[in-house]
């Protein structure tokens, strides 16, 4: 198979791929290094490195249209919303007014949004920024369980998949924060009054 062929056929099979919802660190750098490989094509092609033809440069150019694209345009349906290309998010902080946990949960899906998921530590890293930079004194984020021997579960049903417990947690409490002093994650009974984050999820 010729090399035009196997480049045609590769970016074929990227774009349907890239169609699917991208939930994981290692699809954004899969799509960051193929939009870069189509952007390095398209050079290439006018620095008289390679030669392909006009319909091939407009295919070309339009998948890696799409791959770059494809990371936030859910975030375009939520004008209020916005979104972080590092964290790959679509987010809307809630400083005020501050409410409980069922009144944070209500606020975000009213919006088409859930409250923020913590699933990794680049997630945590961005809460804590978000603390840090809009100076909350404390955050309710996805995770309730039905008793203090359940398990944690995020909205889905899923088990929530990462902690950074405080020292002495978890207690006793049926949903989760971070701490006042520490940022770090903390049990919570939900009944005090936080500032949250929401998050869409595509």
């Amino acid at each position: 198979m010729s090399s035009l062929r196997i480049w045609n056929l590769l970016f074929l099979i990227l774009l349907v791929l890239q169609t699917l919802p991208v939930k994981n660190a290692q699809n954004q750098a899969s799509r960051a290094l193929i939009a870069a490989a189509g952007l390095s094509l398209i050079t290439s092609n006018y620095a008289g490195v390679t030669e392909w033809s006009v319909p091939q440069l407009v295919s070309i150019a339009l998948v890696t249209a799409i791959l770059l694209r494809r990371k936030s345009f859910y975030c375009d349906d939520y004008p209020t919303f916005t979104y972080d290309t590092t964290y790959d998010i679509c987010y809307r902080t809630y400083v005020e007014p501050e409410v409980n946990v069922l009144g944070a949960d209500a606020v975000c899906k009213a919006h088409g949004a859930q409250l923020i998921r913590i699933n990794s530590p680049a997630i945590y890293d961005f809460v804590v920024k978000q603390i840090k930079e809009k100076s909350i004194f404390s955050t309710y984020f996805q995770g309730k369980r039905a008793s203090s021997s359940a398990p944690f579960l995020y909205d889905d049903g899923s088990p929530v998949t990462y902690f950074n417990w405080d020292t002495g947690e978890p207690g006793s409490d049926l949903y989760l924060r971070t701490d006042t002093t520490t940022n770090l994650m903390e049990t919570s009974s939900g009944n005090g009054d936080q500032s949250f984050i929401c998050a869409v999820y595509p």
